[in-house]
């Protein structure tokens, strides 16, 4: 499950109403990524079954772009305060 960690540090889940996993999943697309929706408002990579390490590099970067427009998108929306 996608994770936030609130003000006080304590762990934290978001309610799969919130749909934050599609919101990923949309922001994953627009940055060049596979993804696929798991049950809990989770989400899953999918890469190639052969992959080089320059493109592992590569997918890591785009989880990165991927999650830093994820938050910006559910701050806007009032979900996360970042």
């Amino acid at each position: 499950m996608w994770r936030y960690e609130n003000p006080r540090w304590a762990r934290a889940y978001f309610d799969p109403a919130l749909k934050v996993g599609a919101t990923a999943m949309a922001c994953a697309a627009e940055n060049g990524l596979i993804t696929r929706a798991l049950p809990g408002d989770s989400l899953a990579l999918c890469p190639p079954l052969i992959i080089k390490q320059d493109e592992i590099d590569e997918m890591f970067d785009r989880i990165g772009r991927t999650l830093d427009d994820t938050l910006d998108s559910i701050t806007k929306q009032g979900i996360a305060v970042a």
